[in-house]
């Protein structure tokens, strides 16, 4: 049986991804609060969780080819429809990588990285990749926010020390 072209060939799902795409997936494409509408339809009770809690039960449920997942799979095709039509024009996994390298250039990076992963002619190669060039500034960019959080912090306490200061001076 001939093998059916990128273009004729359905998208793949969030839950046809392995399980270590979709931390990232969670991470970067979809908004917090897309998210909390998503767990709004289901009336799991979980609408008013920590940002992180909502983060850990989204990457768990888009696991499972449910409710869930069905519902961010389509938040994510709905919102990135214009990356995965600009990507779909790739017909193999060398266009494919070559419009994933323009759009990391111009910064559409969490659309580009949805269309990539779920994009029909995406060899494993390329997901490997795509989710390495994803994952590896994750690493400097929260150093530099705990470096950041621990600057405002000795801000806060310098600016509360000044206030005091003034205050006796007054």
């Amino acid at each position: 049986m001939p093998r059916k072209s990128c273009r004729t060939r359905r998208l793949r799902r969030i839950w046809d991804l392995g399980a270590r795409l979709h931390c990232s997936i969670v991470d970067t494409c979809p908004t917090m609060d897309e998210l909390r509408r998503v767990v709004r339809k289901l009336g799991a009770g979980t609408a008013e969780a920590s940002d992180h809690a909502l983060y850990g039960i989204a990457v768990d449920l888009t696991a499972q080819q449910g409710v869930c997942a069905k519902l961010v799979n389509t938040a994510l095709d709905d919102r990135n429809r214009m990356a995965i039509r600009s990507l779909g024009a790739a017909t193999d996994a060398k266009g494919l990588r070559a419009a994933w390298r323009y759009a990391l250039a111009e910064g559409g990076i969490p659309g580009a990285y949805w269309a990539v992963l779920t994009h029909p002619g995406a060899d494993q190669a390329l997901i490997s990749e795509v989710f390495g060039d994803m994952h590896m500034p994750s690493h400097p960019v929260g150093a530099a926010k705990r470096a950041d959080v621990r600057q405002l912090a000795a801000q806060d306490r310098e600016i509360t020390a000044l206030r005091e200061t003034v205050a006796r001076q007054q």
